[in-house]
């Protein structure tokens, strides 16, 4: 068992009692509090940038349609596909996407695109009802209509 013993020197000024051990207790009760939030601030940097895709950050939004896989170039590393991309405003961009897998035919996907660079970053598989009108109405005149003899 240990004893820690402090030695306090305490004198008078005015009628007020001080002791050295005042100060020592707010600058420890300070450094605890900076110590305190530097921390918090550490953990919810940490935090924050595993959730947060850094290829997402300060791109462009584009919707694309997934092409038939006949379209598809087959590379080294996996499948590129050119595509248009559409924004919410409706505007035309050609795109490039490289996967490693196939992507399924006629999936809408959202695309992101960094400034004038064609190939996309990053891209998520959304429903059609996020999809641009533009983007829908295009694909309904591309496809062939069938006849039956």
């Amino acid at each position: 068992m240990s004893f820690f013993y402090e030695v306090v020197s305490i004198y008078e000024d005015n009628g007020i009692i001080h002791t050295s051990n005042d100060s020592c207790l707010e600058r420890d009760s300070h450094m605890k509090r900076t110590i305190f939030w530097v921390l918090v601030i550490g953990v919810l940097i940490f935090v924050g940038w595993r959730f947060v895709n850094p290829n997402r950050l300060m791109a462009d939004v584009y919707y694309v349609k997934v092409p038939s896989a006949e379209t598809v170039d087959q590379t080294a590393d996996g499948y590129r596909y050119e595509v248009i991309g559409y924004d919410t405003e409706g505007k035309k961009r050609p795109l490039t996407i490289s996967t490693t897998a196939l992507l399924a035919e006629g999936d809408f996907l959202k695309v992101y695109v960094k400034e004038e660079d064609p190939e996309v970053m990053d891209y998520d598989r959304v429903n059609s009802s996020e999809v641009p009108r533009q983007l829908k109405e295009e694909q309904l005149e591309e496809s062939p209509s069938s006849s039956f003899p």
